[in-house]
C-alpha cells in the first residue's frame, strides 16, 4: 500500500467517529505530537472507503490520546518499517496488531495489553465434514488442504500437526489469501489468529471457528527501548482509563470482536 502520512490531531469534542481524521479543539491545551508508525492491516488500522485511517488501535490511540490530552501525528507503513521508525527515532510508536514476543523484547518496550489472540482453526460455514483437527487425518489417498499464512504463527503450529494428521499446507502470503481460499473452496480449513478470524466473519465472510485458541499472545504498542517513560506513562494510565470506561469494548464491537 503507498505510504501515506496522515497528520491527526486527536483532541476533540465527540468520541462517537469511527475514523481518526479529527481536528484539534483549539480551546484544548495540549502537549507535545508524538509520531505513530502504523502498519495496515485490517482490523488494526486500515484506510477506509473514504481515504480516512481507521480500526482497533487507531481507535484506541484516539482515545487515549483524549484521556491524556495529547496529540498523534499517524504515518502508514509496512511493519519491519515502523519497526525502523522506532528504532531511528523517526516515530514513537508503532501500532497495528503488534504480538509481544521474547525477541521484540530485546530491542523495543510495549505498554500494557490490550488485547489477546490465539490460533483458531476455521472452515466454511457450510462444511460438516470437518468438525475437529482430528478430522482432517484422512484414510482415503486424497488428503485434505489446509492453508496459512507463510511465517506466521499458525505455520509453525499447522507444520507440527501436519505430520501427526497427515494433511497436505498450502502456504499464502496473506491472511487475506488464506480466507480467500477456504471461501474459495481451494481448501478446506485454514489456521489463523482468531482476532482476524472474527473480523473476517463479521465482513460477511462465511466461516465458522471450530477449536479453542491455541499458542496465546497479547497485543500491545511498541516504543523504543528506554525511550520514553513519560510517554509510556501516559499510554498506560490512557489504556487503563479507556479500558474502564467502557469505550474499547465498543471499538471492539465495532469491529465484530465484542462479546
Amino acid at each position: 500500500m503507498k505510504k501515506l502520512a496522515l497528520f491527526l490531531s486527536i483532541i476533540f469534542l465527540s468520541s462517537t467517529s469511527s475514523s481518526c481524521t479529527l481536528n484539534l479543539h483549539q480551546e484544548q491545551v495540549v502537549s507535545k505530537t508524538y509520531v505513530v508508525a502504523a502498519s495496515p492491516q485490517e482490523p488494526f488500522s486500515f484506510i477506509n472507503d473514504e481515504g480516512a485511517l481507521e480500526g482497533i488501535d487507531c481507535e484506541l490511540l484516539q482515545a487515549i490520546a483524549e484521556d491524556q490530552k495529547i496529540n498523534f501525528e499517524f504515518q502508514t507503513m509496512p511493519s519491519d518499517e515502523a519497526f525502523r521508525a522506532i528504532d531511528d527515532g523517526t516515530a514513537d510508536i508503532a501500532v497495528s496488531g503488534i504480538k509481544i514476543t521474547e525477541d521484540l523484547q530485546k530491542n523495543f518496550d510495549f505498554t500494557s495489553p490490550y488485547l489477546q489472540s490465539g490460533i483458531v482453526m476455521f472452515t466454511r460455514k457450510d462444511n460438516t465434514k470437518i468438525k475437529n483437527i482430528q478430522d482432517l487425518s484422512s484414510q482415503e489417498q486424497k488428503k485434505y488442504i489446509v492453508a496459512v499464512k507463510q511465517n506466521s504463527d499458525a505455520q509453525k503450529y499447522v507444520n507440527e500437526l501436519a505430520s501427526k494428521y497427515n494433511f497436505d499446507i498450502v502456504y499464502m502470503h496473506t491472511s487475506q489469501e488464506v480466507f480467500d481460499s477456504i471461501a474459495n473452496g481451494d481448501a478446506t480449513a485454514g489456521f489463523e489468529d482468531d482476532v482476524l478470524v472474527k473480523y473476517a466473519i463479521s465482513q460477511n465472510m462465511p466461516f465458522q471457528i471450530l477449536t479453542s485458541k491455541q499458542d496465546v499472545r497479547s497485543y500491545a504498542m511498541a516504543l523504543k527501548k528506554d525511550a520514553d517513560s513519560e510517554l509510556m506513562q501516559k499510554l498506560d494510565k490512557g489504556l487503563r482509563n479507556v479500558l474502564n470506561s467502557g469505550k474499547y469494548d465498543n471499538i471492539l464491537k465495532a469491529h465484530g470482536l465484542g462479546q
